[in-house]
Parts: structure tokens; sequence; C-alpha cells
């Protein structure tokens, strides 16, 4: 069992914790990607869990510190959010995992959705018809215990609402305090009793479903490594998108100084297979979002004595230092990692491309763009005009 794939639509540039993880910024365009995902993993024995009902796309916050409060109404949840839902439930979709997130236009107060019935048995099961396993999301998050419930108390919510499987990640003595209360529940209250009986009942009929294979099938199963490393690098390749191509292939003059700047060593490292004579420059990730004034001045000045700046952009961190690099008037390739949606911010920049994660093999297949090595044929999974919605 997979606890994926995240089939968040990317509504705002603001949801930061969604944003790298999401297919589309379009309900119809991340409905189809998910279900080519769902379709691989079942092919293969794995058991699909869709993320984040009913829909964390619109969030600016992250339910792993607060409880986002999602402003919108069910016409506009159900014509975009449960898009996706919709369409991979008629094919069958086997689990969901359900979020700590608050609608108050749709329920009129500020019930998490996770342990809202009205989500999950009357629009999940009910309106979609979904008939599978329903699990949280991390019951340790802070969102998951905002309002003053510890973990086990709000386990026990959460079952009641409906939701089948209750996750705890982290913490074994949060995992036995929550088995211990929850077995108290369920000897004196024989209500609760039969609400989990309903929730065994689906988790056997899903492991039947997904597990009762014979042994020539599950041979098959068995992929051998070299193939996946393969895939894995052909999809980096296939997936590269050229944004803005003035210095775009780049190969550098002779003499030209060149400054590689990133927060990601193997970026650093393939930057510097392609461009040799190339200097790096590393800088630290930050958690929070934002970088350090000296940090800043740092790499402000070291880059004064180079030509040509080829930068790693990821995430807000990033994006502050990209625009202090602005005044010194280089040339500035970017290489955005992850989501490419801080490519908004910088119209200034005229040479840009993106990639969609941050290991080797993806740097190495932007680098062999920059290179020259081929012409990408990547699409943007979202729009960088104002709006994440096409015009």
């Amino acid at each position: 069992m997979n606890f994926a794939t995240t089939i968040d639509i990317y509504s705002n540039p603001e949801a930061n914790v969604i944003g790298p993880r999401a297919f589309s910024s379009k309900p119809q365009g991340t409905a189809l990607l998910a279900l080519a995902y769902f379709k691989g993993m079942s092919k293969s024995g794995i058991v699909c869990t869709a993320k984040h009902y009913p829909g964390h796309g619109q969030a600016d916050k992250d339910s792993h510190g607060t409880l986002p409060v999602i402003q919108i109404s069910f016409q506009e949840l159900w014509k975009k959010e449960l898009v996706p839902y919709r369409i991979l439930i008629r094919e069958g979709l086997p689990a969901i995992m359900s979020r700590h997130l608050v609608y108050p236009q749709i329920l009129g107060d500020l019930t998490p959705s996770y342990r809202s019935p009205y989500f999950i048995e009357e629009v999940l099961r009910r309106k979609l018809g979904f008939e599978g396993v329903l699990v949280t999301d991390d019951l340790e998050m802070n969102g998951a215990i905002y309002g003053g419930l510890d973990t086990a108390r709000a386990s026990k919510e959460c079952l009641d609402a409906g939701n089948d499987l209750i996750l705890i990640s982290h913490t074994p003595r949060v995992q036995e305090k929550t088995w211990d209360f929850l077995l108290k529940v369920l000897r004196r209250d024989p209500s609760f009793r039969k609400r989990i009986e309903e929730s065994v009942r689906r988790i056997l009929k899903l492991k039947l479903q997904a597990f009762k294979r014979d042994r020539a099938e599950a041979k098959q199963l068995n992929l051998p490594l070299e193939p996946v490393k393969d895939f894995f690098q052909e999809s980096a390749l296939r997936s590269v998108t050229l944004i803005k191509k003035e210095s775009i292939p780049y190969i550098p003059e002779e003499g030209e100084r060149i400054l590689l700047i990133g927060q990601f060593e193997d970026y650093l490292t393939e930057g510097k297979k392609r461009y040799p004579q190339a200097e790096t420059l590393y800088f630290h990730y930050s958690p929070f979002f934002f970088s350090l004034p000296e940090e800043n001045l740092r790499i402000r000045r070291a880059a004064k004595d180079f030509d040509t700046l080829i930068f790693c952009l990821a995430n807000y961190n990033s994006l502050e230092i990209l625009k202090s690099l602005k005044s010194l008037n280089k040339k500035i390739i970017v290489v955005s990692a992850l989501t490419p949606i801080y490519l908004r911010e910088t119209p200034w920049v005229k040479s840009s491309l993106a990639v969609y994660g941050t290991d080797r093999k993806c740097f190495a297949a932007g680098f062999a763009v920059l290179r020259g090595d081929f012409t990408p044929e990547g699409k943007l999974p979202i729009s960088l005009s104002s709006s994440l919605d096409d015009p």
C-alpha cells in the first residue's frame, strides 16, 4: 500500500506544502494523470491512496503546523477539488487519505473535515459512492489536534466520523496511549464497536481484493532493478521544460567566468560535470522559506566576480537570494527545481528551465538541456501568469 498519489489541485500559489507534489492547476489534467498513476500502481500490485481529501490545493497554510481554513463553497469544491475523486472513485479507487482542513462556508463552523460526518458519510460515501478504505493523515500533526484534543481523542472522533484507519507516524508512546484508550472505549461502547466492525469489513475486503494472487502472478511483479533506474532517468529527461530560452542552450565563451549557485549538492555536482570551468557556491536550505540577510550579502559579494550565474530556484528561501542578485546585472540562468511557481516573481529572468525533482537524475537532465544535448518537450503543469488558472 502506498499513501500516494497527491490529487490536490494546485489552485493557490501560496500552497507550498502541496505545490511540488501536485500534478496540475487544472482539475481535469490532475484527474487524468492521477488515474494513470493509480492504474500503474494497481497493475503492479500496490494499493493506491489518493490524497488529501477533500482537497488541500486552496490552502495557504500547512496542516503539519496549523489547521488551514479554506474559504470556498461546496459548488466550488465540487467543480474543482472533487473532480479527481469523482473520476478515480468511478474507476475503482481502493483507498483515500483524509486531511486536517476547515471549510466554514460549507459546514458553518470550524469542524475539521477529517472529523466531519458530513464530508465522510454524506459526501464521500453517499454522494461520491466511495466504498473503499479511508485513512487519516498523520494525527500527530498540529492541525489534527488543533483546539486542545490529544491524539487519542482525535482518533476516536475520526473513527466516529467514518475513517477506517488511523495514521500515527512518529511516537510509540502516543501510539500505545491511543491504542489503550480506543480499546477501553471499544469494550464499553457497543455502538463504537459496531462502527469499528464496519471499518474492519472494508479493510478485509480491500486485502482480499488486492493481495489474493497466485504464485505466478506474484513472480511477474519482481521488477529488475536496471530497467527501473532507466525509467526514472527517462522520466526526468522527458519532463524538463524550457521556459525562457534567451541563453539556452548555453555554451560559454573562452575565459567566461561561471558560478553555479544552489542549495542541493547534487545540483552543484551535476553542474560541475557539464561546466568543469565553473566555480560552485552552496547555500543552506531554510525550512522556514526565508533567507538570512547575511546569507544574501555573502552570495552577492561572491557573485560580483563572475560573468554568468547558473542559479537553482526551489523555494522562497532561494527566491529571496535570486532577487538580491538582480541588481548585479549579470547573465543569470535559472534551473527551477520542484515547482516552477516562483518564476512568476522573476519576470526579469530571460533564461530558465524547469525540472521537477531534486535528485541527481533530474539535475543531470536539466544540465543536458542547458548544454544543448537535446530539445526538451516537457510541459508546465501550471500557468505562470498572475492566476494559476489558464487564461
